[in-house]
């Protein structure tokens, strides 16, 4: 009952609150406002620490994978799996890119995309890569290659069947910064002794983050004759350490906060805005109607609900991307 009445005076004119709700009084409105602005500016610094964990890459490789399958989806294209190979030849991509310090499809070398692929014994029909660096947030690259004609091709292009990613973090010119590579690819059909001797390069390989850049498919081309660079041309890795139940609670906290708590903000600021307007709508009509009591100064009131209002939408507006794009940093985006 306490509860209940709780509510009735917060949001229901009545007796108890003389005719006026304590939702709509100035001091709950404003300590309410100054919660919701704290809670707000609090994104711009979770943004930086979330990007310095070690859970970033693994959170981030999944939510880009997610992003694109979606945009296959409401397009009526299938979905692509997600191919041990491909993330290899990815991780191998974008070691060699932070390794030798440069951002793009060819390295310094001359090699070409396609070594990566045929390194990690990859048999590919069709092949393409899209490539990003200095992101902080998966929707931003996302949408970043969404909006650049060549890599959008690459992420909707019916005849890719498989993506392998990697998301990996490393210094470049001078910065601390993540790379992502995306590797697509259609496979060859291939006979039964060839795809053993293959799936033995298979492994688990750790990945991290982007800037953007992309290759259009290109028609497989022979296998044969591929060079090594460095000792590439070998795998030594290692498999995952057992998590343990302490890092799996930090992993699905980051998570929860790098994917879900802008979200649930925007819900509750959009839940204000409809209590706010339910609130100051009923408590006018039963103060002219119901009540007949006229107890509101509505030359105060309304223009501080308007105020308010506005306000909210603002929040609305300052969503995780454009705070995003107010932070100093630079995401790269090629096209080939």
């Amino acid at each position: 009952m306490n509860i209940l009445r709780f509510f009735k005076k917060t949001f229901f004119p009545c007796v108890e609150n003389n005719y006026f709700p304590l939702f709509l009084k100035e001091k709950f409105l404003n300590l309410y406002l100054i919660l919701l602005l704290i809670l707000k500016i609090f994104t711009i610094p979770l943004i930086f620490s979330i990007s310095k964990t070690v859970f970033f890459a693994d959170i981030h490789k999944p939510t880009l994978i997610n992003f694109l399958n979606f945009e296959r989806k409401i397009r009526g294209l299938p979905p692509l799996s997600e191919n041990p190979l491909l993330n290899q030849s990815a991780y191998l991509k974008a070691k060699d890119i932070l390794e030798k310090d440069y951002f793009s499809h060819f390295s310094p070398e001359g090699i070409s995309p396609w070594y990566w692929f045929k390194l990690t014994g990859y048999e590919y029909q069709f092949a393409g890569e899209n490539l990003a660096i200095g992101f902080l947030d998966s929707k931003e690259v996302h949408e970043a290659w969404m909006s650049s004609p060549s890599h959008r091709q690459n992420i909707l292009n019916p005849n890719y069947k498989e993506i392998g990613i990697a998301v990996l973090k490393g210094e470049f010119n001078g910065s601390e910064v993540y790379v992502v590579v995306q590797h697509f690819g259609s496979p060859k059909v291939v006979l039964a002794e060839d795809k053993e001797k293959f799936t033995q390069n298979q492994t688990s390989i750790p990945i991290s983050t982007p800037t953007e850049t992309n290759i259009k498919i290109q028609p497989s081309t022979s296998t044969e004759g591929t060079t090594s660079i460095g000792n590439t041309s070998t795998f030594a890795l290692t498999e995952k350490e057992q998590i343990s139940p302490s890092q799996k609670i930090t992993f699905n906290l980051v998570k929860f906060l790098a994917l879900r708590y802008t979200s649930i903000l925007n819900v509750i600021i959009y839940f204000t805005l409809a209590i706010l307007i339910f609130s100051l709508s009923l408590t006018i009509f039963c103060d002219i109607f119901i009540y007949r009591k006229f107890v509101i100064d509505y030359k105060e009131l309304i223009p501080r609900w308007v105020s308010f209002c506005l306000i909210l939408i603002l929040f609305l507006y300052l969503d995780q991307s454009k705070l995003i794009q107010i932070i100093p940093h630079k995401l790269i985006i090629h096209g080939f």
